[in-house]
């Protein structure tokens, strides 16, 4: 059998230090630019941070946002409109500026797009919005995005500098009448081995026209019924119109070659409930792929293998506390330079990105 890696926690703690340690690098010059909405609604406190509109197919009207630089030095950003779209892990994320617009992206028109400011000046920009006479009933959402046009460089650490192109991302929210539907489809469950893991991986689609946040519990038996794995999962906002391969990892000991049943159970909205179950299996590949991700992710600790009867190795991955701090860092560099400028994006956002409203 293969024991599951088990340092997530002090990877994630390297990641989170090297993304602080980057973006402290980056707040000590620069410009700094942040969004909100000009006004805002005191009966709903959230329009505050970002643009909730209750609007209709074919209707037209203006808005203004407030745009601010609160870095040390002038600088000139770029403003554009992003559709948004529901990240495999779940939770909204804006797309950039070279995606298809087709949504609320497509609506909104600015009156400016580029700005330079002064540190510690503002400006209000004006914007239009013009929804589609044949726009889909529900809830629709995009971003409103102000982007340093300047790539601005990390702190030089070693061999290693991280340049990071920050933008500021304003939510807005359009509500369109119509007939509330909350529906969340299961179209498959999977096995296969992502980042070293072995995961199980659940295709989903949000074909109602709420957000949703949906929760429940996978359960994996094997071939005689008898229970493996009971895995929570807790997904953030599931965006109407989008579909999703969310990855629910496997706990402890590694599912072995071999036959298994999932059945999978999600709550969300207002009570109500999605149930799927599929028989999936486990091959000898996906086993030997996950035996080579432990061997390389650990090749000082991990320990020597023997085949077992059933031609499978057994595999015992060290605690975290085990890796050395060189291991680690190769670790967390592999993950950063796919993912880091992303993450950092995000780490970046103004409070004027605000949380997005669920019904």
């Amino acid at each position: 059998m293969i024991q599951q890696p088990r340092f997530y926690r002090a990877t994630l703690i390297a990641i989170i230090l090297f993304s602080l340690w980057c973006g402290s690098a980056l707040a000590n010059g620069g410009a700094s630019f942040g969004l909100r909405p000009e006004r805002y609604d005191p009966a709903r406190p959230e329009t505050e941070s970002y643009f909730i509109y209750d609007a209709a197919p074919g209707q037209h009207f203006e808005d203004e946002v407030h745009l601010w630089n609160s870095g040390t030095e002038a600088g000139t950003v770029r403003l554009y409109v992003v559709d948004a779209t529901t990240g495999q892990t779940s939770g909204a994320v804006y797309l950039g500026s070279d995606k298809p617009r087709e949504d609320v992206g497509s609506w909104i028109t600015l009156d400016e797009q580029e700005v330079t400011l002064a540190p510690g000046e503002e400006r209000t920009i004006g914007f239009a919005v013009s929804i589609p006479a044949d726009a889909q009933p529900g809830q629709h959402l995009g971003g409103l995005v102000a982007e340093n046009i300047v790539l601005q460089e990390g702190a030089q650490e070693g061999a290693l500098r991280v340049n990071v192109q920050t933008r500021t991302v304003t939510a807005v929210q359009v509500n369109l009448p119509g007939e509330r539907v909350e529906k969340v489809e299961i179209l498959d469950i999977t096995s296969n081995i992502e980042q070293g893991l072995q995961t199980m991986v659940v295709s989903l689609r949000n074909a109602g026209t709420e957000m949703v946040k949906p929760t429940g519990e996978l359960v994996v038996t094997d071939a005689q019924g008898n229970e493996i794995q009971r895995l929570p999962l807790q997904l953030d906002t599931f965006l109407p119109r989008s579909e999703i391969q969310y990855p629910v990892y496997v706990q402890g000991q590694a599912l072995p070659e071999g036959q298994y049943h999932a059945s999978l159970t999600l709550k969300y909205g207002t009570g109500t409930e999605a149930n799927y179950d599929r028989t999936f299996e486990v091959s000898a590949a996906q086993i030997q792929q996950l035996y080579e991700a432990v061997q390389q992710q650990l090749p000082q600790a991990a320990s020597e293998s023997a085949p077992q009867e059933n031609g499978t190795q057994a595999v015992v991955a060290p605690a975290a506390g085990s890796l050395s701090m060189g291991m680690l860092a190769v670790i967390v560099l592999s993950t950063l330079l796919s993912a880091l400028v992303t993450a950092l994006v995000v780490l970046r956002l103004t409070r004027s990105t605000g949380k997005k409203q669920e019904a």
